[in-house]
């Protein structure tokens, strides 16, 4: 992963060798899509065309089966049709980018809806 910006309740990461370009962390336990039009202004800047987006809702969610929501982009504003859950695998490297990023920022955890064995799970370096 490469390339990280620090905005409000949400931090966008570039993903190497994945279906989706990026990844959008919550930051907090506040949801990213109260920040659309800033994460959309963002990912303008980065002349994008046509790319999916991860959402790992993780901080804001938890980790349930709606944790992970994909959309499409194209360059200017998301497809607000292309919004799903989606679920991805335990053994996916995306989860394994998860963990690295909130064990490199684990002072996060603090502000979320994680319980304290999943805080000390990731504190381990241990995927959730």
């Amino acid at each position: 992963m490469i390339g990280v910006l620090q905005l409000k309740n949400f931090e966008i990461e570039h993903l190497k060798s994945s279906e989706y370009t990026f990844v959008i962390f919550s930051t907090s336990f506040e949801t990213p899509f109260a920040c659309l039009d800033e994460i959309t202004a963002e990912l303008i800047e980065k002349n994008l065309c046509h790319t999916k987006v991860l959402f790992d809702l993780l901080l804001s969610i938890g980790n349930t089966s709606e944790r992970f929501v994909e959309a499409s982009f194209d360059g200017q504003q998301f497809d607000r049709s292309s919004f799903n859950f989606v679920k991805v695998d335990k053994k996916n490297n995306i989860r394994s980018n998860s963990r690295d990023y909130y064990y490199n920022h684990l002072f996060l955890l603090e502000e979320s809806v994680l319980n304290s064995s999943q805080k000390k799970l990731l504190s381990k370096g241990i995927s959730i």
